[in-house]
C-alpha cells in the first residue's frame, strides 16, 4: 500500500540510451549531425511512444498507462529493441556507439508551466545499470527477455541479457 499523500508513478517500458564519447563529439564539432540523426529516429513517428533527448542521453518510453497483456508487452519491448536497432544503423557509419538498457518501472514525464519534469525509479535504475555495463550495444533486464520478439539475446550477467541488433551476427 502506498504511503499516505504519496501516489505511485505509472509503470513504463523504458529504453535508456547513453551516447558514448559525447564530449569528443562536441570537441570535434560533430554534435549537430548527431542531433539531426536523433531527430529523424523512427521512434518519433510512433504514436504510442515519447522521446526525451538531453545532452548524450536519450529516453524512449510508452505513453499509455494500461494493463498490458503478454502480446502487448511483446509489442512494446520488441518496438523498443527496434528503436535501438534504428539508432545503431544511423550511427554506425559515423563510428558513434552507444550503450542502452531496457527495463520496466515507475516513470513520470510532465510538462509544467516553464519546464518539463521527468523522474522515476525506471530512470534511476537504468542510469545506474547502464553505468555498470562495460560494453556497447543494447541490454535488457532479465524479466523482459521473453518479450523481445524476433531479436536474439545472450545472458550478460545475473541482471541482464545482451540483445543482438544485427540480424546476422
Amino acid at each position: 500500500m502506498a504511503a499516505a499523500g504519496r501516489s505511485e508513478e505509472p509503470k513504463k517500458y523504458f529504453l535508456y540510451i547513453d551516447i558514448l564519447g559525447f564530449s569528443s563529439l562536441v570537441m570535434a564539432g560533430r554534435v549537430r549531425d548527431l542531433y539531426r540523426r536523433l531527430d529523424s529516429l523512427n521512434a518519433h513517428n510512433h504514436p504510442s511512444f515519447s522521446t526525451i533527448v538531453f545532452s548524450d542521453t536519450i529516453v524512449i518510453y510508452n505513453k499509455d498507462d494500461l494493463d498490458w497483456d503478454e502480446d502487448d508487452k511483446t509489442a512494446l519491448v520488441s518496438r523498443l529493441c527496434e528503436f535501438a536497432a534504428d539508432l545503431f544503423y544511423r550511427l554506425i557509419s559515423q563510428d558513434i556507439h552507444f550503450r542502452a538498457y531496457i527495463c520496466c518501472g515507475e516513470f513520470l514525464h510532465s510538462k509544467m508551466q516553464h519546464i518539463e519534469a521527468f523522474y522515476g525509479r525506471a530512470l534511476v535504475q537504468s542510469y545506474h545499470r547502464e553505468r555498470e555495463i562495460q560494453c556497447t550495444g543494447l541490454f535488457i533486464e532479465n524479466d523482459l527477455v521473453p518479450y523481445i520478439g524476433v531479436f536474439e539475446s545472450d545472458k550478460y550477467d545475473e541482471h541482464s541479457h545482451y540483445v543482438h541488433l544485427i540480424e546476422y551476427l
